[in-house]
């Protein structure tokens, strides 16, 4: 009878590789956290002094109308960009 039955016997009920080879260690899963916050970041307490850089702009539906509180329920989204100009010389 060979030692070695023994002993991979041994380290499996210890927990080993029977093998008699390296551990194999569980495989890392990376996650990557997202938060979503309720509003923009300037609303928010833990961004103190927070300022966006881009200008926001409502994107309306439908043609202008000169009366005002109906303007309010044409708005169906935001736009956010930023512009520069350059002047250029010939």
């Amino acid at each position: 009878m060979g030692g070695g039955t023994a002993a991979a016997a041994a380290a499996a009920a210890a927990g080993g590789d029977p093998g008699g080879g390296a551990r194999k260690r569980p495989a890392r899963t990376s996650v990557a956290l997202m938060k979503v916050y309720p509003n923009e970041l300037e609303a928010q307490a833990e961004f103190d002094d927070f300022t966006e850089w881009l200008q926001t702009f409502e994107l309306y539906r439908g043609k202008h109308s000169d009366i005002e509180f109906e303007d309010e329920g044409r708005a169906v989204g935001k736009f956010k960009v930023s512009m520069r100009g350059k002047k250029f010389e010939r």
